[in-house]
């Protein structure tokens, strides 16, 4: 049986403060907080009901990087509404628009994508990662490039993750 290891730190000594590091994990916990419905489903502002369930997949169609969108560089002609209706079938379900009740470029959803996190685990693990290991990337490429590395990458995942 193997072992996880999770690293809470490492021993590489830093000549600054990390600050974009922290920065970038600032911003990631506070647009999860402040913006994506599933942290208020999770902390218990909204019970997990189906207008819960629209609304957080009306905000992941919104703002994440749907690979189909990427490709094409065309926002799909269909989109959740974020509202609760009746199917055809008599269930309930969410109600979908065509043309979609948003605009959105393909292009700058990958970096809105960058700062969504789909539950309270993943921003964690995400964050803890981002900490331990970016500061020593920070600290080696300085504050800017280290920036702009950071983008680049979530750029080059989103695109080759959708061709893949």
């Amino acid at each position: 049986m193997g072992c996880v290891v999770i690293p809470i730190h490492d021993i590489n000594p830093l000549s600054r403060r990390p600050v974009m590091t922290w920065l970038l994990i600032v911003v990631n916990v506070l647009v999860f907080v402040l913006f994506t419905p599933v942290s208020s489903a999770v902390m218990g502002l909204h019970h997990g009901t189906t207008g819960n369930v629209c609304e957080q997949r009306r905000f992941f169609e919104e703002w994440g990087a749907i690979p189909k969108e990427l490709l094409t560089n065309k926002q799909l002609p269909l989109a959740d509404t974020g509202k609760v209706g009746l199917n055809p079938d008599g269930t309930t379900g969410c109600v979908l628009s065509s043309p979609p009740p948003f605009h959105k470029n393909p292009v700058l959803s990958v970096l809105t994508s960058m700062f969504l996190h789909g539950s309270w685990l993943h921003l964690l693990g995400n964050m803890l990662f981002l900490g331990v290991f970016g500061n020593n990337v920070e600290d080696r490429m300085g504050r800017v490039r280290y920036l702009f590395f950071y983008l680049a990458c979530g750029f080059v995942a989103a695109y080759v993750f959708s061709l893949a």
